[in-house]
């Protein structure tokens, strides 16, 4: 064997020579292109054998370009394969293609081409796959046609399947063909070098075919004789050029007559059926035209023909006229039916019976896909042959499943493929026995089934059925299907359990008991199979399942309900036997309970791995010895939550176990709380992520992955997510829920915003939620709350969120049906501001304008504490209220505005600056005072002294504090805009040794300075009030003036006499009978340094001459001239006591406060106690001694 190898091996090599071509070779096609690669044609790696020369030739082949660093290159992009053991150093495997070895040569091939030959390869191996395909599916359809036409004939009539492909025993005794010739001329006919040969000729034929034979399927000796004759004419033409000739001929047969005459003796039956027939055939006319080349000899002593080329070259052939002679037969009618009787006899019952029967059996321990059955009878006819024939029927003597099958004895076996009306249901056969002369007789035999299908069901919990008893049933679990499913759990017996269903519910008028009690719950989709009745219209499923619990169990098994059109349809038919669902519009599937078996397998403790699919196997073997192996859909282990989206400089990523109820909204979905059972304790099923800048998962707004950091939206909260997936078990839903805080749900609790749509594919992965739950809203009954995804804001007053933070948390939850869904919860960070309040504008300062540069530059003070400040806005106008000298200008948001502009010399202009928030609310600032460009100082004014307004004091009193007062400074183009005082000893405005400058308002024109303790003002000494005035410019300009200045006088005035009334001698009164008038005097007042200014009056009066005083004229100024004072016009009562302050006020405005003693208004005449005589109080005398007095 190897030499035979190392032998092909080497004309393979031989045939992979390189072939040198010529430079000046133009033809050269891409077949000769490729051919000329030689052993460098990559399309010789599939002929390279796995022997040791092999090797040798790869490595010799690598060693050829080892220096060839393209070759690695080359293979470095290619695709590396994987090894068969035991053929790792052939280069190529059929069935599989390159191996590593291969892949290596291949690539140091390729890396060896010109782009020529690549180009060559690839446009001569370019083949339009769409046309491969299409002639692949060609060739396959071809060849099942055929495959299938071949079953079929062979399996359709197995009785006659002989009747065309006979025995046939035979001897042929034939005489020769005679020719006759009658004439013959040649005329050959020199034309040049060249001779043109002329030939005619007519003759006649005759034989004779003589056969003897015998058909032994068909029990016939035959024997034949056909004498035959006709006549024949001919002509040609042939040129010559020496010995070699070219030769034309036209053959003519006319009248060729035949008489086939036949003797046949059938020995099928008994008499023998002898028959002798006669027909005339006649071919009126045949024509054949040949040509041929020949090369022909003729010397003295011999001459021969040789022919080099002979083919005919048209052929006419008229149709043939068939008459039959006589035909006649000796065959004897036979007027008896066969008997008929049971192929086996019965020993225990020999009676015979009114009507035969036949034995029929269905073969077991087939394939179900070859499904036979054998039928046998006995039928006996002592003249003619019995023909035995088969009707199949659903009822006796009926024929719907099968009519008149001929069979092959009497006992056949059947394997023709039955109607569908005749499997699963019991079926009954009719044999007819029939002769020659059509003499019949029948017998009768049934089956109860005739199974054609293996033992089926659906591997879930609730069925599992098949026609036939089953004898065995295994389960198994593993990661695959079929026999070899059984890695997890080994196969095992098991037993299947048969419900029964208690059709007895009692009252229930609304149809609720029987939907509950007698079908198992709604599954999605619609069952296509064969229907039990008509599709009706029922208000509720609850009906449809009256419906369908009215019918028998095995007319009724299930029924499909559409919630959208209300449609019913009830099925003769449940899921997994050959129907299956769909899903098609709203329809929802109920299963029957009570068909069939069922079993529920639960398997626990077990380590499965995650992302493992998993197979339950359930084995089941029927009486017939039908297998099948019902496969569950695949159960995947997940074991981890959902992943997200992009996450960026996350705060917060743990996994935790929560209660699984916890993870599911309490309230809108209770219908995945069914899915948490079986929950592990210790599988962590909860993941919680605080996101941060930079993720792109959970958004705020309604825009998809994109973030609304700031709305005026107030009655509804919107969200988007993107990128949540779990790529093993699928997503079971998404819920959100909106807080203050991240994590939160003070604001709305966890739900589900998709929960009203019917299909994952109608997810938006978006929401918003309105209305907002209380306290947050004033909806009035918390009943009327709705959470849908994308639906509208319900008008004011039902709810207004208050301007604030909130913050958006999406969990994603996986579809995991056992164990509990796992959820991924993302704490969205990025704030969703709620902000209907404008921007607060405080204040606009620090105006300044370049007059050179035309550079304007202001500061403001504003802010919003929801949405923030996004532009600035800036208008310059001639008035608070317009924008005249220049529109409103965007500017981009800061709090120190620079903008250049020119501006009109002279007119005051007005900054206003409106600042503009998130959510585009608004708020406008004008500046305190107006930009004027004035290049012309103030005009200065007077400094006065003193704090009185107008008043030029020379003295001053305060050591501590100098007053000043100034008037009728003013700028007629930009006003005055601020003062600068100072305080100096020296009457110069440049020295300010007193006091600094200060800054005085435009709006005052007097003021105190205070002076520091070291500075203090000295007694007897001068000190001067400088002022500088400054304009309204925006470039100041300023003026100077100074006052004529005052002397410091510390001392009080000296102090004189003050009394009450004015009477003369300057006396003092102590009583005054006169309501109306009072008055004071006084006199000795002086000041050595400043004299006196004047002098103050205050009068003060007690009732009923107490200490009790009041004033009732205050400070009554008098100049310092000014001696006494009296008033004409009080109202003075009874013993009022009447005293008068006067205060006297120096140059330098120091007092000092003098009072009288007062005196008591008395407005009452005396009382005369007693009057008497003599000097004695109280006593009169009568006499007196002393003449001098009395």
């Amino acid at each position: 064997m190897s030499d035979v190898k190392n032998l092909e091996t080497e004309e393979i090599m031989k045939n992979l020579q390189v072939k040198s071509l010529d430079v000046k070779d133009t033809t050269t096609g891409l077949q000769s292109t490729m051919k000329a690669l030689g052993q460098d044609n990559p399309s010789t790696l599939s002929v390279l054998w796995s022997n040791d020369k092999g090797v040798e030739v790869k490595e010799v082949t690598i060693a050829k370009y080892k220096g060839l660093l393209q070759g690695k290159g080359v293979v470095s992009m290619l695709s590396t394969a994987t090894d068969i053991l035991g053929r790792a150093d052939q280069a190529f495997v059929v069935g599989k293609g390159l191996s590593n070895a291969g892949v290596e040569l291949l690539g140091q091939k390729l890396a060896n081409m010109t782009i020529g030959d690549i180009k060559a390869m690839l446009d001569l191996k370019n083949m339009d796959p769409l046309v491969v395909a299409e002639l692949i599916g060609q060739i396959k359809d071809l060849a099942i046609a055929l495959l299938s036409e071949f079953v079929s004939k062979v399996l359709s009539d197995p009785s006659n399947m002989f009747k065309s492909e006979d025995f046939v025993v035979k001897g042929d005794v034939s005489f020769p063909r005679t020719n006759v010739n009658f004439f013959r001329y040649i005329v050959p006919i020199p034309v040049g070098p060249l001779v043109l040969v002329l030939k005619f000729g007519c003759g006649a034929y005759y034989g004779m075919k003589f056969e003897v034979g015998a058909k032994i399927m068909a029990m016939k000796a035959f024997a034949g004789i056909t004498p035959y004759g006709g006549a024949h004419a001919w002509g040609s033409i042939s040129i010559c050029f020496g010995p070699l000739c070219g030769v034309l001929r036209l053959d003519g047969y006319v009248m060729e007559l035949r008489f086939p005459t036949t003797a046949e003796v059938g020995f099928s039956k008994f008499p023998l059926d002898i028959g002798l027939s006669m027909y005339l055939e006649l071919i009126p006319l045949q024509l054949q035209l040949s040509g041929k080349v020949t090369l022909e000899i003729d010397l003295a002593f011999t001459s021969f023909t040789m022919t080099l080329f002979k083919a005919v070259l048209w052929r006419y052939r008229t149709a043939t006229i068939r008459k039959k002679i006589f035909d006649n037969r000796s065959g004897q009618q036979d007027t008896t039916a066969p008997e008929v009787s049971s192929f086996t006899d019965d020993p225990d019952n020999m009676a015979k019976r009114s009507t035969p029967s036949c034995t029929v059996s269905q073969t077991p321990f087939l394939d179900y896909t070859e499904s036979e059955f054998q039928i046998s009878i006995r039928a006996e006819d002592d003249r003619c042959q019995v023909r035995l024939y088969l009707n199949i029927g659903t009822v006796p003597w009926t024929s719907d499943v099968l009519h008149r099958f001929e069979l092959g004895g009497p006992s056949t076996i059947v394997k023709e493929k039955l109607k569908n009306e005749g499997t699963g249901v019991p079926i009954y056969f009719t044999m007819i026995a029939e002769n020659n002369s059509g003499q019949k007789s029948e017998a009768y035999c049934s089956l109860s089934t005739y199974d054609v299908t293996v033992p089926g069901g659906r591997f879930l919990e609730e069925f599992m059925s098949t026609n036939s008893e089953l004898t065995k049933t295994l389960v198994g679990v593993g990661y695959g299907k079929d026999i070899y499913g059984d890695q997890t759990v080994a196969w095992n017996d098991v037993d299947l359990d048969h419900h029964e269903i208690n059709d007895n519910l009692g009252d229930d008028p609304f149809n609720r008991k029987v939907l509950t009690e007698m079908f198992t719950g709604p599954v999605t989709g619609r069952l296509i199979g064969p229907k039990a009745a008509k599709n009706t219209i029922k208000y509720s499923p609850g009906d449809c399942a009256r419906a369908c619990a009215d019918l028998p169990l095995s007319k009724c098994m299930s029924f499909n309900y559409d919630f959208g059109t209300a449609e019913c349809e009830l099925m003769e038919a449940i899921e997994g036997h050959h129907y299956t669902k769909s899903r098609s519009r709203l329809f929802e599937h109920y299963e029957r309970l009570g068909i069939g078996k069922s079993k529920r397998f639960i398997y626990e403790n077990m380590n499965l791995l995650h992302n493992k699919v998993h197979y339950f196997n359930f084995r089941i073997v029927n009486v017939l010895g039908y297998e099948s192996i019902l496969t569950s859909e695949g159960v995947l282990v997940d074991i981890t939550t959902p992943e997200t989206g992009i996450i960026r400089n996350k705060t917060t990523d743990y996994h935790e176990i929560i209660p699984c109820m916890d993870l599911i909204p309490e309230h809108d979905r209770p219908d995945w709380q069914i899915w948490c059972r079986g929950v592990h304790p210790k599988i962590q099923n909860h993941r919680l992520i605080v996101d941060g800048d930079g993720s792109e998962t959970v958004f705020n707004g309604p825009v998809p992955m994109s973030n609304v950091w700031y709305t005026r939206a107030n009655r509804y909260i919107s969200a988007n997510w993107d990128g949540f997936v779990d790529r093993e078990a699928g997503m079971l839903g998404y819920t959100i829920w909106v807080g203050h805080q991240e994590c939160e749900d003070l604001i709305h609790i966890h739900h589900d915003p998709q929960k009203y749509l019917f299909d994952k594919s109608q997810w938006t992965h978006s929401a918003m939620i309105s209305p907002i739950p209380a306290p947050y809203n004033i909806l009035p009954d918390v009943s009327q709350r709705t959470h849908s995804a994308m639906i509208s804001p319900i008008p004011a007053p039902y709810n207004i969120l208050p301007d604030d933070e909130y913050f958006i948390t999406v969990r994603a939850l996986n579809d995991v049906k056992y164990g509990g869904p796992l959820g991924t919860t993302v704490c969205h960070t990025v704030p969703y501001t709620v902000d209907n309040s404008r921007p607060i504008m405080a204040d606009i300062y620090g105006v300044s304008y370049d007059e050179d540069l035309y550079l304007l530059k202001a500061i403001h003070n504003s802010s919003d504490p929801d949405s923030g400040i996004e532009f600035n806005d800036l208008c310059l106008g001639h008035s608070r209220r317009d924008c005249d000298e220049m529109d409103w200008t965007r500017l981009d948001h800061n709090l120190s505005i620079e903008y250049f502009v020119e501006l009109t010399d002279g007119i005051p202009v007005w900054i206003k600056i409106k600042v503009v928030n998130r959510v585009d609310l608004r708020s406008i600032g004008v500046a305190d005072q107006p930009i004027i460009v004035d290049k012309s100082p103030p005009i200065a004014g007077e400094v006065l002294d003193g704090p009185l307004p107008g008043v030029d004091l020379v003295y001053t009193k305060d050591f501590d504090s100098l007053c000043s007062n100034w008037q009728h400074f003013f700028d007629p183009e930009s006003g005055i805009s601020t003062y600068m005082l100072g305080v100096t000893s020296e009457y110069n405005v440049n020295v300010t040794d007193i006091a600094n400058l200060t800054e005085i308002s435009r709006k005052q024109h007097k003021t105190c300075v205070s002076i520091d303790p070291e500075h203090a003002l000295e007694h007897q000494k001068t000190y001067y009030t400088i002022v500088w005035a400054y304009n309204g410019a925006i470039k100041q300009q300023k003026v100077v003036s100074m006052s004529n200045g005052v002397t410091v006088d510390l001392t009080e005035p000296v102090t004189g006499e003050v009394i009450d009334g004015v009477e003369d001698n300057f006396s003092d009164i102590q009583f005054s009978p006169n309501p109306a008038k009072l008055g004071a005097q006084w006199k000795d007042y002086s000041d050595p340094e400043s004299d006196i200014n004047q002098y103050e009056i205050q009068v003060q009066v007690a009732s009923n001459n107490t200490n009790d005083f009041e004033v009732i004229r205050d400070w009554v100024v008098f100049s310092n001239d000014t001696r006494q004072v009296e008033w004409v016009n009080f109202h003075l009562q009874h013993k009022d006591h009447v005293k008068i302050q006067l205060e006297t006020i120096n140059g330098a405005l120091n007092s000092i406060t003098s009072d009288t003693d007062g005196f008591v208004v008395d407005l009452t005449p005396p009382v005369l106690l007693s009057l008497g005589d003599g000097s004695m109080l109280h006593q009169d005398q009568t006499y007196q001694v002393n003449l001098m007095c009395c």
